[in-house]
C-alpha cells in the first residue's frame, strides 16, 4: 500500500455529467483534493465521505496500516519502511516526519491534478504532527493552493502532546496558504461529562465534518456572491489564533431566522460568545433558487449585530440541491 492509484471519488459525477445550468446556479470551479492524515484526519475524512460530498477527490494517508484497512476512500497511502513494517510511529512526530521524507515522489504524485489541496489532520500524534507538513510543502512546491484543517488535542491529554501539536500547527503555519485551528476541547464541552467516549469522539468528528463539508463547498462553488480563495487565504495566512468551524441548516419559510438560532447554538461558537470576540468572520450561504435577499440581509444583520467589532465576509451560492433550505457556513477567526 506504499504506492497511490489516484481514482475518481466513487461519489465523484461523471465527467459526461451535463454542466448545471446558468444563470447563478452552482458550479464546480476548482479541483479540490481532500488528505486525511494520520488517524484523526482518516477517520475525519470517513465522515465527510459518509456525509456524500461529491465535490473533492479523497486521500488517506497514514503510517498505521490497520488504520486505512477500514478506510473506505478512494485513494490511500501507507507511508512505511522495512523498519516501521506499517506499525505506525509510536506517537512521534519525528519519526512520522522521517516517514514522509522517504515517500516524496508517493506524496508528490497524491497531489498531481490537484489546484487546491486541504490537508485534516489531527495534531497531537506523530503521524498527523509529522505528515501534514512535509505533505503542506510537497504540495505548494507542486503549485497547489495549500489549506490545512487541524485539530488540536483534548485538554485531558498530556502536556507533551499539547507541545507536540503546537510545534506542528507552527510549522503548517509556516508552509500552507491557510490553516484552520479547530479545538476538539471547544467541541465537547456541550456534551454530556458521562458520554461515552466512542459516542464523544464520534460526535466530535460530526460536528467537525458537518463544518468541513460547508468549506468544501465554499472552495468548490462559484457563488452568486462570491468569496474569492485569494480572500480567504489572506484571513488565514499568519494568524496565531484558531479559527472556529461551523455550521447549520434550517428548512421552511423561516428559515433564515431559523439557521441564525442553530448557529448561535452551536457548540464551536460557545452560544455566539466566539463570534463577538473575532476579529475576522467569513459567512458562506447555500440556498436554492427560492433563496431570496431578504434571508442573506436576514442572516447578514444577525451576524454584524453579534460582531460588530470584526471585518465580515459574505458570500451566497445558489444551488437546486438546496431548494427550501437554508445552509450557512461560518469560519470566524480570533
Amino acid at each position: 500500500m506504499n504506492t497511490l492509484a489516484l481514482e475518481p471519488s466513487a461519489a465523484a459525477p461523471s465527467p459526461a455529467s451535463p454542466a448545471p445550468a446558468s444563470g447563478g446556479f452552482a458550479s464546480p470551479t476548482v479541483t479540490l483534493r481532500i488528505f486525511g492524515v494520520g488517524n484523526a484526519g482518516v477517520n475525519i475524512l470517513e465522515t465527510l465521505l459518509h456525509r456524500g460530498n461529491a465535490e473533492a477527490d479523497f486521500v488517506a494517508i497514514d503510517a498505521e496500516a490497520a488504520s486505512l484497512a477500514t478506510s473506505s476512500a478512494p485513494a490511500k497511502l501507507l507511508l512505511e519502511t522495512k523498519r516501521s513494517r506499517g506499525a505506525g510511529t509510536n506517537g512521534d512526530p519525528e519519526c512520522g516526519r522521517a516517514l514522509a521524507e522517504e515517500h516524496l515522489d508517493a506524496l508528490a504524485e497524491s497531489c498531481r491534478g490537484a489546484e487546491v489541496v486541504l490537508i485534516v489532520t489531527g495534531l497531537g500524534g506523530g503521524a498527523g504532527a509529522g505528515i501534514s507538513p512535509v505533505l503542506a510543502r510537497v504540495a505548494k512546491e507542486a503549485g497547489d493552493l495549500v489549506l490545512a484543517c487541524a485539530v488540536m488535542p483534548f485538554d485531558c491529554e498530556s502536556s507533551h502532546r499539547q507541545r507536540q501539536a503546537q510545534v506542528c500547527l507552527d510549522r503548517l503555519r509556516a508552509l500552507a496558504d491557510g490553516v484552520v485551528c479547530l479545538p476538539n476541547q471547544q467541541a465537547v464541552k456541550q456534551l454530556d461529562e458521562r458520554t461515552p467516549l466512542v459516542d464523544m469522539y464520534r460526535a466530535v468528528n460530526e460536528l467537525l465534518a458537518e463544518g468541513l463539508a460547508g468549506l468544501v463547498r465554499l472552495l468548490t462553488r462559484r457563488g452568486l456572491i462570491p468569496i474569492h480563495l485569494s480572500e480567504l487565504c489572506a484571513v488565514l495566512r499568519g494568524r496565531p489564533a484558531e479559527s472556529l468551524l461551523a455550521n447549520a441548516e434550517a428548512h421552511g419559510p423561516n428559515r433564515a431566522r431559523d439557521v441564525i438560532e442553530k448557529l448561535f447554538a452551536h457548540p464551536l461558537l460557545e452560544g455566539g460568545r466566539a463570534l463577538a470576540a473575532a476579529d475576522t468572520v467569513i459567512v458562506s450561504l447555500n440556498g436554492g433558487a427560492d433563496l431570496s435577499m431578504a434571508d442573506v440581509n436576514r442572516v447578514r444583520e444577525q451576524i454584524n449585530r453579534q460582531c460588530e467589532s470584526a471585518q465580515v465576509l459574505m458570500g451566497a451560492t445558489v444551488d437546486p440541491a438546496f431548494a427550501e433550505r437554508l445552509n450557512v457556513t461560518v469560519m470566524a477567526t480570533r
